[in-house]
């Protein structure tokens, strides 16, 4: 009785010292005090409220170009009018040859998250650190960054302690829709399933259990493109309310989709034309493009009022007139372009 009782009391002190140990590691985290909103899936083009960038790639490096206001014109994010551009020591030379790298917004925040993180402003780069070599897209919500060190690991870095705050086994994460929303990351699987895990808890919940890509949250709903197993039947744009996870389809043939304000702006396939709607799916209108070109890409800018739209060529983009749903063919945006720099 005696070894029974000194055996309970060893246990109990040891899940009590274990329980704390979880309670102190969670209470690092302060996930319920980061929500962030991603609706630009892979940003190639961000803002900070008053300056788009985006990041071009050259044969030195990559070099953030920003586009002030209304002027289409880009420029180096650099003061220095006699710079190349081509050295660390440049605001506007971000890194070399990378594996993975992005353009991120946070708040009122522009990233450039490569081989290093460095934190964007006009004419000026301030780095957060370096990056190991990772496996799938990252997600950025300031202080911290969501990684896969490894296939099949994700850890969680609080970027300016540079301290590892979450490690998660045996996730899997595919290159199409991972974003932070409340306390969980949202990610897209090899195998296409829609995932939350809990970044408190490690809980998993499947929440699409296949054909699901490109998946973004905005003003409270998940959404995402639901890839049927016959490919006649069109890819269909869902939206799911992640409280009550109901879901319900918007439209139809989706290629790619962004939002901004009351409208879905949408590419289609195999068309590849573009239309608009409401955010219900009502009112859809196509907006109308040159019979030679494709359409691609959409990001939205809702701090500047801009919708950029891509096609085939990735160093040529336009602005679309949200008033109309008009592209302005007549203001291309370039991209400075070094063949095979890409």
């Amino acid at each position: 009785m005696k070894r029974k009782y000194i055996t309970l009391t060893f246990l109990v002190c040891c899940s009590t010292f274990l329980i704390s140990c979880n309670h102190e590691s969670a209470s690092s985290f302060h996930v319920d005090d980061v929500e962030r909103e991603t609706t630009n899936l892979f940003p190639d083009w961000v803002s900070d409220g008053d300056v788009c960038y985006t990041a071009v790639p050259t044969y030195h490096g990559t070099v953030i170009y920003r586009m002030d206001g209304r002027d289409y014109q880009l420029i180096p994010n650099c003061g220095d009018l006699l710079c190349k551009h081509d050295n660390p020591s440049c605001s506007a030379y971000v890194g070399g040859s990378e594996d993975i790298a992005a353009m991120h917004r946070d708040g009122d925040q522009v990233y450039y998250v490569g081989n290093r993180v460095y934190r964007i402003e006009k004419n000026k780069k301030t780095s957060l650190g370096n990056l190991p070599r990772r496996y799938g897209p990252d997600v950025l919500f300031y202080p911290y960054l969501a990684y896969f060190e490894e296939q099949d690991t994700l850890v969680v870095k609080h970027l300016e302690t540079e301290e590892e705050v979450r490690r998660f086994e045996h996730i899997t994460g595919y290159t199409q829709g991972n974003f932070f929303y409340k306390d969980s990351l949202y990610y897209v699987t090899a195998e296409l399933q829609l995932v939350r895990l809990d970044m408190n808890t490690g809980e998993k919940e499947i929440l699409e259990k296949k054909g699901a890509t490109r998946a973004s949250v905005y003003q409270d709903q998940i959404y995402y493109i639901k890839v049927p197993e016959n490919e006649s039947e069109g890819n269909r744009l869902i939206r799911m309310d992640p409280e009550t996870k109901e879901k319900e389809e918007l439209v139809q043939g989706v290629f790619y989709y962004n939002m901004q304000d009351e409208w879905l702006y949408y590419s289609t396939y195999p068309e590849r034309k573009y239309y608009r709607c409401h955010m219900d799916g009502s009112g859809e209108m196509e907006i109308p493009i040159e019979e030679d070109l494709q359409a691609g890409c959409i990001w939205t800018l809702p701090e500047l009022g801009k919708v950029i739209v891509e096609f085939d060529d990735y160093y040529t983009a336009y602005v679309v007139d949200t008033e109309n749903g008009s592209i302005d063919f007549e203001h291309p945006i370039c991209k400075p372009h070094e063949e095979g720099a890409y």
